[in-house]
Formats: C-alpha cells, structure tokens, sequence
C-alpha cells in the first residue's frame, strides 16, 4: 500500500497517512529523492557539491509554516541537482544551513536522526516551535478552498495533503480526513456543472486521481471550465446586474477559452480518431460482443441524441434481447435518448 518505505521514519509517515482514507488516493509524503547507500568517500563527496553547487537559503523562518515553505524549497533545488539522495550527507547540508544561534540542536540529535532528512528536520521544528499549533491550522486549511485555488487544485491538494501527514506524524496528532469530507467540500466550492461532471468522472474511482482527470493535465496552468465564473473573474465588458456571469469553454481541452483558440486544436483523438478534441472529451462510445470486439458504435450530438451504428454483432442471442441489451448500454438511469438506428451489415434484424 505504501510502496517506497526504507527507514523507520518513513514508517511512521506511513502510519500517519492511515488516518486519511485510502479513498482520497495515494500518498508519498517524501520531500527527498529515494536514499541509496554510497560505498565509497568520492560518490559522497561528487555528491555533495552538486547538491551544494547552488546556494542554499538558511532557515531563518519565525513561524513552522514558513519553515516549512523553506524545506519545500531546498528539497526543490536539491532534487534539481541529483537523482538520488545520501541522507547522512544530506542531514549535514541541512544543518549547515542552520543560523550560527541554533547549531546547538545537534546536541538534541539521536543517531536515528543524524541518518533520516525528515526526522532531522522534525527535531529542529520541534525545538524551535514547541507549542505550534500549525498541524491543526494547515488541517483546517486543506479543507478550504479559495478562488485562486481552483484552477490547480489537484496540485494545491495534494501539496496538501503531503504536509498534513508529515506534521501528523512529527507532533503524533492524527485527526481523521475522510474521502467524504473533503469531496463534499471540494463540490461546495465549484459550480453546478462541474459538479455533475465530478459524479459522472467519479465511478468509485480514488478522489486525486478524478481530480486530475477533471482538470486534464494538472502540470497545465489555466482555468478549468467547470469552476465558477465568479472564480473566474469578469472579462470583457462589465455585466450588467442581474446578468449571470458566463465564460467561454472550450471543446477541445475543457480550458476557459473558445476553442478556435486552442493550441490543441490539431489534436487527434485517440478513442475515435477524428482530429479536434481530447479522448475524455470525445462523444463517441464503442459497445463490444461477446467476444470483446468493438460491433456497435453510439455518439452523443450537441443536441443529446443518441447516434447508434449498429455494427458486426457476432454474440449468439435472441435478436430482441440483444437489441434490448444494447439499447439498456446507453441509457443513463430513467433517461429515455431519442435513437437514430443505421442497419449494420450482419444485423439486418433491426
């Protein structure tokens, strides 16, 4: 479940990330690259000045929140430096780093944590800000959302979440975050429609990875067409009041914009193979026999109704119970599609 765990600090994240619900997704909560053992004094020391080659920022931070936004970004530059990680090293870089005022933590240190990054780091914030109620503070903070939030949210939730169980495990308060909770508070914040794309995506599926398909690639920066145009903000000419607030959506990527305007607009899909939308955007469905091969065709026109091609069906059947299963595959609920039917060629019963 938890794939990737090498030393007992790691461990205990581990059983710190149990108290969130498996169904948000998984969680690997190291901020540094996956130790290795180094036999020999010259990897260590090739290893140490490319880490070093940069200028690292010393933690002067008055508050744990700003510490830990300052080991967010050493553990961003070092990890642009190398590929691997020698932690016993790695905990001398990060105490060098340390004002001249606070070398005497070193003092406080176990053998365990002079070898493990985290669980150095987890001692000097605990000295340096013993009654910190920041664990609670940033667990009430990624059940909020803002505005500005909404266009990354995958990415701000899952920075997150990465936190919350690094500081569950280094103050061992472990408060429960459900699926359920932080799904429901993830639809307050969004519009009606994207609401109802969330529960058609959904399907039993872990909550980050519906997230990301929602908001297509979460590395891609732009405003996801299902949040709300007050999120959005107002372009153009002012509206008037009373006026509900629209935004443009594109139909090829789900961006805020109009989709002659899309750079991906040249973009082949790769489910029916016609150029101008994504897959997860694509209005075609293939139903297969019995044999798993691809025999009837249904897309979805702008206007809602179904176009069935009905194609080689080789499932041996009662013809009127296979036209029944096959109509029942692209009803959603109660919803009765209106159905144009083309005859295929083995399928001169319909």
């Amino acid at each position: 479940r938890y794939p990737g765990i090498i030393n007992p600090y790691q461990s205990k994240l581990a059983t710190a990330a149990g108290s969130i619900d498996a169904a948000i997704g998984h969680m690997y909560v190291g901020r540094f690259a996956k130790p290795v053992e180094m036999d020999t004094e010259k990897r260590i020391n090739q290893w140490v000045e490319r880490v070093t080659r940069p200028l690292l920022p010393e933690f002067t931070a008055t508050d744990e929140r700003e510490f830990e936004d300052r080991v967010d970004q050493v553990a961003q530059i070092i990890a642009q430096q190398s590929l691997e990680t020698h932690e016993p090293s790695l905990v001398t870089i990060l105490l060098g780093a340390l004002p001249a005022h606070l070398k005497h933590i070193t003092a406080l240190l176990t053998d365990e944590e002079t070898q493990v990054a985290e669980a150095f780091l987890s001692k000097v914030a605990r000295t340096l800000f013993p009654f910190s109620t920041y664990a609670d503070d940033h667990f009430a903070e990624t059940l909020n959302f803002a505005p500005s939030d909404l266009p990354q949210l995958p990415i701000k939730l899952r920075a997150g979440l990465y936190r919350l169980v690094r500081l569950m495990a280094r103050w061992e308060h472990y408060p429960q975050l459900t699926a359920k909770t932080l799904r429901g508070r993830i639809l307050s914040a969004n519009s009606e429609a994207y609401c109802r794309r969330f529960r058609d995506t959904e399907r039993g599926r872990p909550l980050l990875e519906v997230l990301t398909e929602l908001h297509g690639n979460a590395k891609r920066s732009g405003i996801p067409v299902f949040a709300t145009a007050g999120d959005q903000g107002m372009t153009g000419e002012e509206q008037e009041e009373g006026e509900v607030a629209t935004s443009p959506c594109c139909g090829v990527c789900d961006g805020a914009h109009y989709a002659k305007h899309c750079p991906y607009k040249e973009y082949t899909c790769h489910n029916c193979g016609v150029r101008g939308h994504f897959a997860r955007k694509c209005r075609v469905r293939f139903i297969s026999d019995a044999y798993g091969r691809p025999a009837h065709r249904v897309e979805t026109n702008r206007s809602g109704r179904f176009q069935v091609k009905v194609g080689g069906d080789k499932t041996p059947c009662i013809p009127s119970l296979r036209v029944r299963e096959l109509l029942a595959s692209v009803f959603y609920g109660d919803f009765l599609p209106l159905l144009d039917l083309h005859q295929g060629s083995s399928c001169t019963y319909l």
